[in-house]
Order: C-alpha cells, then structure tokens, then sequence
C-alpha cells in the first residue's frame, strides 16, 4: 500500500494484484509501461511471474522491478535471471523505486 500511494503521488497510475496468478492475468488484457513486484505472493511468486511475462512479446522490453524482504544474494541473482531489470529490498524507500522506474522508462525510451 506504501509503494502505491508513492508512485501514485509521483504521477503513476498504478494497476494492484492481490496475487501473482491476478497480475499474470491483466497482462493478457491489460499493457503497462512497468511492473514491480514482490517475490513472495500467494499463488505465483514473483520469480515465476517475472519469467512468464518475459515469454510474451508485449512485455520483453517492459521494465520490471521487484521489492522484496528477501534479501540474499542468491534471491537477487535468481530475480535477475528471472528477468527482472533491478531488484530492491524490504523495507525499501518509496522514493527509491521512483526513481528507480523513472530511470528504467526513460532508458527504454531514449
């Protein structure tokens, strides 16, 4: 809820998933400029959600940031293999996935 009222007041306008199955689901009806999400979710971890919007062209170039409590090296690594474009740790500054989603949209736009 933090994370959305941040990116919220900084002009996003974000679409929330209870689960990873919800969020895996409005992708297939639904396009976004970015996706964050958390590694431990009911249902679909962020890891395998990450992998398989990667397998769907419309998502390939769509920056993907998790925030996650899990903080271990091997759980970063697994999260950049998954696909994901950055990868910040519990309990992270709101700010900090602001800027760092604003760097990653402009990236894919230059």
């Amino acid at each position: 809820e933090a994370i959305r009222r941040e990116l919220t007041a900084a002009g996003f306008e974000v679409v929330a998933a209870a689960d990873g199955e919800q969020a895996l689901e409005l992708s297939k009806t639904q396009s976004f400029d970015a996706v964050s999400t958390d590694v431990m979710m009911p249902k679909m971890d962020g890891y395998e959600l990450t992998r398989l919007l990667r397998k769907d062209p419309r998502f390939q170039d769509v920056p993907i940031v998790m925030v996650t409590s899990k903080d271990a090296r091997i759980d970063t690594l697994r999260g950049l293999d998954a696909g994901a474009n950055a990868y910040l740790t519990k309990p992270a500054d709101p700010s900090e996935l602001t800027r760092v989603l604003v760097e990653l949209l402009a990236k894919r736009k230059a």
